[in-house]
C-alpha cells in the first residue's frame, strides 16, 4: 500500500513537472519539419544541434543539483532534471551506436 502511494505521488509529480512551462532554451525538441522554401539542414547541423541540446539539459541538471543541495529547489524538480539528463544521455549513446554501426556497415561494402 505504501509503495503504491509513493508510486502515485511520483507519477503525479512527474506529470506536474512535464506540464509546467519549461525554459525554451534547454528543453525544446529538435524540429525536423520542413517549411516551404526552407533549405534542408545538413546532417552535421542536426547532430550539432542535438549535442548542444543535450549539453544544455546536462548543464540544467547540474545547476538543479547544486540548487537542491542549497535547498533552493524541490526534490521533485531535482528528480525531473536528473531523469531528463539520463534520458538525453541514453539518446545520445543510442545515436552514437547507430552512427558507428552505419560506418562499420559502409566499411564492409565491397568497392
Amino acid at each position: 500500500m505504501v509503495d503504491s502511494i509513493k508510486m502515485l505521488s511520483a507519477a503525479n509529480a512527474y506529470r506536474d513537472a512535464v506540464t509546467r512551462q519549461v525554459d525554451a532554451s534547454t528543453a525544446m525538441p529538435l524540429d525536423l519539419t520542413q517549411k516551404a522554401g526552407a533549405a534542408s539542414p545538413s546532417f552535421s547541423d542536426l547532430v550539432g544541434k542535438t549535442i548542444d541540446d543535450a549539453m544544455a539539459v546536462a548543464n540544467k541538471a547540474e545547476v538543479t543539483g547544486t540548487q537542491a543541495m542549497m535547498n533552493k529547489v524541490s526534490l521533485d524538480d531535482l528528480a525531473v532534471a536528473v531523469s531528463n539528463a539520463e534520458l538525453t544521455l541514453k539518446a545520445i549513446v543510442a545515436l552514437r551506436d547507430r552512427v558507428v554501426s552505419a560506418y562499420q556497415d559502409i566499411m564492409k561494402m565491397p568497392i
